[in-house]
């Protein structure tokens, strides 16, 4: 059933009593980081980073104290609580439930992600993420979300979402009007959302329709444009971002679509927003848009000062701030309604999440049919490391190869060279090549970059040793090396028994 946004005619009473400072502290979520001092602002929302629970219990337990009107409590939510609540449940990423491709489990993860969320203090997650991964090079996307598939959206984001709300804590899907075909990273720059308007309506129109029609309490605009849909900015020459158009978010969003639920920024310190336009500018463009929430804005004295300028000037009206506040204290009063006390118990979540990873590690390609690989005490294996050596993940990794076998070397990154040395001399009956290469903002595309990709160059998997390529960050390596890797294993993330579970794929041990 569709989301409507209560209404509470007490809060037009205090809407219309408040400072402007009032009114623009409520319409705000700063990032409290290790800034303690933002703890003191009374703020509508306020957003954490991670911590242990412990911490964040205490913290958020100060920051509503002797609060009239508390805040709402909000953290990022992709894929579990774990990215954020440092002794949560950790599950291995959405696009690894998407591969499980269960609708109970996916529903599942959700309600253990917001149990978990709530047990500490947390009432909204901006998560999961929807969008649609049409360019497997998209720069931040990855394995964030379900894949290339909108069907695999709908079923397995929808049941995590659903999951989520069912138990207490509000999803925001993310990013509107959809990421995972854009070549640039909003982070940066606005990116460009390329698809022709029928076919975005039909693939991510359809997934925000569901999303909508089933409740979804709040939806995150990213600082992506839509071209085939909106207007050229008059102010800039350019397309807006989804965060500043009122064209997407009113009259698609709103109108078009029916969304009647909050509507929260993404970050306002990206590159694509505050490098669109001036900061200030930015944020009243949002609210008068149609947004109701901004994260991460930091409510000092010239962000009061600047935003006071716009509304004396006319660029945001006064009218439009106190709806936005107004609607703000609304959806507080709802999320802290929610009064259910379910619990789940550790052996149980993890019971969930190892499900996931089994189901989800994936053999993407096995050209020479070498899975299963037979590994013996007396098997010569190298362990292949290339890229970003991680200790914890690659250590362990060759631990567990040597649960197998009484003779593992360990190579990390030695150049195309050292591998080819390494191989060409047959001394060795299996590689096991550990790709590192995840999403991270700021890298351009999730792959190889510079000296570290040279490792696949000098031909040294096309010798008689048998090459298992295992990529755990990145599920579309073997796209770009579709001539060169002949057998690929994906994970989709990890969590710690992940390895456990890819090496008894490996040697055909998995049930």
């Amino acid at each position: 059933m569709k989301y409507i946004l209560p209404e509470y005619e007490e809060y037009k009473t205090i809407v219309n009593k408040m400072s402007v400072e009032e009114l623009l502290r409520t319409v705000i979520c700063p990032n409290i980081g290790n800034d303690k001092t933002v703890l003191h602002n009374n703020t509508g929302s306020v957003f954490f980073h991670g911590e242990k629970s412990d911490v964040l219990k205490k913290r958020i337990e100060y920051v509503n104290k002797n609060r009239e009107l508390p805040a709402i409590i909000a953290t990022d939510v992709e894929g579990g609580a774990a990215g954020i609540i440092q002794d949560a449940t950790h599950f291995p990423s959405m696009m690894a439930c998407a591969k499980a491709d269960s609708e109970e489990l996916a529903y599942e993860m959700g309600k253990i992600s917001a149990i978990e969320s709530r047990r500490v203090g947390f009432e909204w997650g901006f998560g999961p993420d929807i969008d649609i991964l049409g360019n497997y090079e998209s720069p931040v996307t990855s394995n964030r979300c379900c894949g290339p598939d909108y069907k695999q959206d709908i079923k397995i984001a929808g049941a995590v979402m659903r999951g989520m709300q069912d138990y207490g804590l509000a999803a925001a899907v993310k990013h509107f009007p959809g990421d995972g075909y854009c070549r640039y990273d909003q982070h940066l720059t606005v990116a460009e959302n390329p698809l022709p308007f029928d076919e975005w309506m039909n693939t991510y129109g359809e997934v925000y329709r569901y999303m909508i029609d089933n409740g979804v309490k709040s939806i995150m605009p990213g600082h992506i444009s839509l071209p085939s849909y909106d207007d050229i900015d008059e102010e800039t020459g350019l397309y807006p971002p989804g965060t500043m158009s009122k064209k997407l978010l009113t009259e698609l969003l709103k109108n078009t679509l029916g969304f009647e639920g909050i509507i929260v920024s993404d970050g306002t310190t990206m590159g694509g927003f505050c490098g669109y336009l001036n900061y200030y500018k930015a944020c009243g463009r949002f609210l008068e848009a149609g947004g109701d929430c901004l994260i991460f804005v930091q409510p000092d004295d010239m962000f009061y000062s600047e935003m006071k300028k716009l509304i004396d000037n006319g660029y945001l009206k006064i009218e439009t701030l106190k709806n936005r506040a107004y609607r703000m204290l609304c959806f507080a009063k709802d999320l802290k309604s929610f009064k259910d006390e379910s619990e789940v118990t550790s052996e149980y979540a993890k019971k969930i999440s190892d499900e996931i990873v089994k189901r989800s590690i994936d053999v993407v390609r096995d050209r020479k049919n070498i899975i299963p690989f037979n590994i013996e005490k007396h098997s010569r294996i190298l362990h292949l490391i290339i890229g970003n050596y991680s200790s914890v993940y690659d250590d362990k990794m060759t631990d567990e190869i040597k649960k197998y076998s009484d003779y593992v070397d360990v190579l990390s990154d030695p150049g195309p060279d050292g591998a080819l040395a390494a191989v060409k001399n047959g001394k060795y009956d299996l590689v096991i090549c550990t790709i590192n290469a995840g999403a991270a903002y700021g890298t351009n595309v999730v792959r190889l970059h510079g000296p570290v990709a040279r490792n696949m160059m000098s031909g040294w998997m096309r010798y008689d040793t048998p090459v298992i390529f295992v990529v755990k960050g990145h599920g579309y390596f073997h796209k770009e090396y579709y001539a060169i890797a002949d057998t690929v294993i994906n994970t989709y993330g990890t969590t710690d028994v992940t390895i456990g579970f890819l090496m008894k794929k490996i040697t055909g041990n998995l049930d």
